[in-house]
């Protein structure tokens, strides 16, 4: 009693994408295709069956966790921001994520490291849309220059959205 229980996790509740074909656009099918290069989890949220993952350099993916990851077309990835370099919106190092429904909107929040807090209209999760960065700045000098340090962590909590940033 009130010791955590360790799981055995399966193939199926795995999911993992990439491989050696990753940077040939040609070779990638299936789900792997909404997904170039390495991911790095470093952050989820839950919507129902939706899992939207910080993905580190990968911006961020949204994974279908009712979908079995070992079949390649099982559309267990949904959705993704960045991939491709110059498609990547500036969410630098993806840390955290946190989400929030307003209306019949579903908005994304990102801890984007040194870019500071990404805003993503994740409404529909296939088909998710960039709004904004809030980028942390300081003046030095009478100069706005970017600040020294990175967004860790973010958490939505009723109509405010709270970040903690490492300096």
């Amino acid at each position: 009693p009130g010791a955590p229980l360790l799981l055995q996790p399966q193939l199926t509740d795995i999911f993992e994408h990439g491989g050696e074909d990753e940077e040939d656009e040609s070779d990638v099918s299936g789900s792997e295709a909404i997904v170039l290069g390495q991911d790095h989890a470093m952050g989820v949220v839950l919507d129902g069956q939706l899992a939207f993952v910080a993905d580190g350099t990968a911006d961020l993916t949204v994974y279908d966790l009712d979908k079995d990851p070992t079949l390649e077309d099982s559309g267990f990835i949904v959705g993704s921001l960045g991939g491709l370099h110059q498609m990547r919106p500036p969410l630098g190092r993806a840390t955290a994520v946190d989400l929030a429904w307003v209306g019949n909107r579903r908005y994304v929040f990102v801890a984007a490291g040194a870019r500071g807090i990404g805003v993503i209209d994740a409404t529909d999760a296939a088909d998710m849309a960039f709004i904004k960065v809030f980028e942390p700045i300081k003046l030095e000098d009478d100069t706005v220059n970017a600040a020294d340090g990175r967004a860790v962590d973010v958490r939505v909590l009723h109509d405010m959205v709270w970040f903690s940033y490492s300096s």
